[in-house]
């Protein structure tokens, strides 16, 4: 006979075995056959001695057992029985398990109800909506098209440009501010009176490969209930890729910022010479707006309303 288990070892091991599927009652017989039998068959009535159960239901409790494998009748009279191995034992509780999973699957997917091809998920805020963002361009295999915030862009222009090395992938972007990038093709947007309030929020939409699309707006005015809205393996995805595209050759080309040379000066060379002319009303490199290889480009007037609206 085997050594007695104590009280919360014994506890455990019914409890793991309830696991498996036994009842607490198979379990505790099955616990017991163990501990009793030590190659030896045991009849049911010897087990109700030690458990201080009814022979009856002992009896009708190894019966149980008996069905699931936990054990084995070896002599019908009088009929005794044997305690299957543990790792015969749950090898084959796993197996069964497997096998009746397998077909639990195959018959639920058959009487399901028909599931959507497309799910749409809202995005909860900018954080969540960058990530999923990055998510989105990472799976890219040929194309993205994304129209932005200058800030938007920013944020995304690492994952841009070296998407944009790729000569399998073509990257486009649509940007309301004139930029530069050596892997990005690009075009600037000439906003339009109707589309000023939408500029002058911190905005982002993408959509990569036609199939996954993104549109969400990143600061603090966008609604409580979320910032936007994601999707993938979506037909909208086309639909906003070509409307996106259209406005893509609607744009320009950016301009790289010129600022032309002081005019030449007609004093004596024994002069000291005058001061250089004064830029024109053109472009300058806004040269702290450099960012994973994106560079923005601001006008003379706009450094100018950014400094009145300092003051």
């Amino acid at each position: 006979m085997m050594a007695t288990i104590n009280g919360p070892d014994q506890a455990k091991a019914v409890q793991l075995l309830r696991g498996l599927g036994l009842t607490g009652t198979e379990a505790e017989v099955y616990f017991t056959a163990l501990q009793t039998c030590s190659g030896e068959p045991v009849s049911s009535y010897k087990l109700a001695q030690i458990m201080g159960r009814d022979p009856a239901n002992v009896a009708k409790t190894l019966g149980a057992l008996v069905h699931v494998q936990a054990v084995t009748v070896v002599q019908d009279k009088p009929r005794l029985f044997l305690p299957t191995d543990p790792n015969e034992f749950t090898d084959g509780v796993l197996a069964r398990m497997q096998s009746h999973g397998r077909q639990a699957v195959e018959l639920l997917q058959r009487l399901q109800a028909p599931q959507p091809d497309v799910v749409t998920l809202a995005l909860p805020g900018p954080d969540q909506a960058l990530t999923k963002a990055r998510e989105l361009l990472a799976g890219c295999r040929e194309s993205i098209v994304v129209f932005g915030s200058k800030e938007s862009l920013r944020e995304i222009g690492a994952e841009l440009e070296e998407l944009g090395r790729n000569p399998e992938i073509r990257v486009r972007v649509l940007s309301p501010l004139n930029m530069v990038s050596e892997n990005v093709e690009i075009a600037v947007f000439s906003p339009i009176s109707d589309l000023n309030q939408l500029l002058a929020r911190e905005f982002l939409q993408l959509v990569v490969d036609d199939r996954a699309w993104l549109s969400v707006v990143l600061d603090d005015k966008a609604d409580l209930s979320g910032c936007g809205w994601w999707s993938n393996h979506s037909p909208i995805a086309g639909v906003l890729a070509g409307a996106m595209t259209l406005a893509w050759h609607a744009g320009h080309s950016p301009q790289p910022a010129v600022v032309p040379p002081p005019e030449p000066t007609t004093e004596p060379a024994i002069q000291a010479p005058a001061a250089p002319a004064p830029a024109p009303e053109a472009s300058v490199a806004d040269t702290g707006a450099t960012e994973g290889g994106i560079t923005f480009l601001m006008r003379h007037e706009d450094r100018q309303t950014k400094k009145k609206g300092e003051q």
